[in-house]
């Protein structure tokens, strides 16, 4: 199984994304500040930054993670900038 390091190394590097962006929301809804090797919230922050064509192709996942972020009362604006696209796939 992949840690969260892991997934986050591998969805900034876009790859199998159809498949690493649900595992990664999984994991975001457990705890969405989880902790790669960088920071609090890295693996949300490399998921929001893969942009609306990745989460385009998972419409499930674009809408569970917008339940995720509208829960974070404490969301560094930039990060919830990076997520208004997820608006028109899913819903704020």
């Amino acid at each position: 199984m992949l840690g969260p390091e892991e997934l986050r190394l591998l969805i900034s590097q876009g790859l199998s994304l159809r498949y690493l962006l649900p595992l990664a929301v999984e994991m975001l809804r457990v705890d969405p500040m989880v902790e790669g090797d960088l920071y609090p919230g890295d693996l949300l922050s490399a998921a929001l930054f893969r942009g609306p064509q990745a989460w385009a192709d998972v419409p499930d996942a674009a809408q569970e993670m917008c339940r995720i972020v509208a829960g974070i009362a404490d969301l560094a604006p930039g990060i919830r900038r990076a997520a208004q696209y997820l608006e028109g796939l899913g819903g704020f």
